[in-house]
């Protein structure tokens, strides 16, 4: 596992599975969706923001609310010395911030999530999780990403963007969202949704983790496999 930038990292595949040491990726630089269209909607997608310690009050990494006071990110966005706030908005510094009062990552490093508590509950509607299992049978299926940061330009970072993109890869734990030159995740656009249409209803079906310097496609833990971490926490 190689680190481009500090929460961007080339991840070497091999003829299992990937390898992840989540403890190793501590921080995320910030950029955003490559290609993305600036977001007035998505309600619950919010800024992960740094309140205290290294880079505070700047933009870190994306979540998104699941219940009235939780939020799914990415494990490798939390800094054990840091302190966080979310911000809800087309922008990062727009709205108050609504402080973090906890947080759960996942028990087992290899696996990228986190829940994020807030200290009150927000009057927004929380965006369901994907619950049917994915398969390679998915590949091709179209999803919208969700994120803060730059779009590749070296201005504009903190603005919420989307784009929609294909599946182009499932394996036991990841699925990879974009490929090529196409639209696509960044650094930043950690901890951020990949959302799928299922039954009518769009939902997570995948967490921003990591990606290789911004092309051929970002990977993304996948929500189906982990749902009785993420139920204990709804």
């Amino acid at each position: 596992m190689i680190r481009i930038f500090p929460g961007l990292w080339i991840a070497v595949v091999t003829a299992g599975c990937l390898d992840v040491d989540l403890d190793e990726v501590a921080d995320t630089s910030e950029q955003a969706i490559i290609g993305g269209i600036a977001d007035s909607g998505d309600p619950a997608v919010a800024a992960l923001i740094v309140r205290a310690g290294a880079n505070a009050g700047q933009p870190h990494c994306t979540a998104t609310l699941i219940a009235p006071n939780r939020l799914l990110t990415a494990a490798h966005c939390i800094n054990d010395s840091n302190t966080y706030e979310v911000h809800f908005g087309d922008r990062f510094d727009s709205g108050r911030a609504h402080l973090v009062s906890g947080i759960r990552r996942h028990p087992s490093a290899s696996h990228d999530l986190a829940i994020v508590t807030l200290a009150r509950g927000v009057v927004i509607p929380p965006v369901p999780i994907g619950r049917a299992a994915l398969s390679p049978s998915a590949v091709g299926q179209t999803v919208r990403i969700v994120g803060f940061g730059r779009n590749g330009q070296p201005s504009g970072i903190g603005v919420k963007r989307f784009a929609s993109t294909t599946i182009s890869a499932v394996n036991d734990r990841f699925i990879r969202v974009g490929s090529g030159s196409g639209p696509q995740k960044c650094n930043g656009d950690s901890g951020g949704p990949t959302l799928m249409v299922e039954n009518g209803i769009e939902v997570i079906v995948g967490v921003s983790s990591f990606g290789s310097g911004c092309q051929g496609g970002s990977w993304d833990s996948r929500v189906d496999i982990d749902l009785d971490f993420i139920d204990q926490h709804l």
